[in-house]
């Protein structure tokens, strides 16, 4: 019984995202109107083989299904999701960024 508690306690440890801060635990959180889990669009690649995008932590391509909805397209911005005869499309959310001058950011361009 420790054993498999001590390598479940393991595995856990080494699923942990690094961008999360120290003691997240993400919670699933159904959609009230399907009763699917909500999507999240962490981000989305460019490559040799296409587009592809991070939905709830897993890398999809046009024409998979992820928690019961076909991705039918990647852009860059967004994922076209479809489920029966509704699409939905799933946004980046935007960053800001603060622009810092040289001496700020360590640069060693005086």
């Amino acid at each position: 019984m420790l054993l498999f508690l001590v390598v479940q306690i393991n595995v856990q440890a080494q699923l942990r995202d690094p961008t999360m801060p120290y003691g997240y635990s993400p919670t699933a959180v159904e959609n009230l109107d399907t009763g699917q889990p909500e999507i999240t669009l962490a981000g989305i690649i460019s490559g040799p083989h296409g587009m592809s995008a991070v939905i709830n932590g897993k890398r999809v391509r046009k024409g998979d299904i992820i928690h019961g909805r076909k991705v039918i397209a990647v852009k860059t911005d967004h994922v076209v999701l479809g489920m029966g005869a509704q699409q939905e499309r799933i946004f980046l959310r935007a960053m800001k960024f603060k622009k810092t001058s040289p001496k700020q950011s360590g640069g060693d361009n005086e």
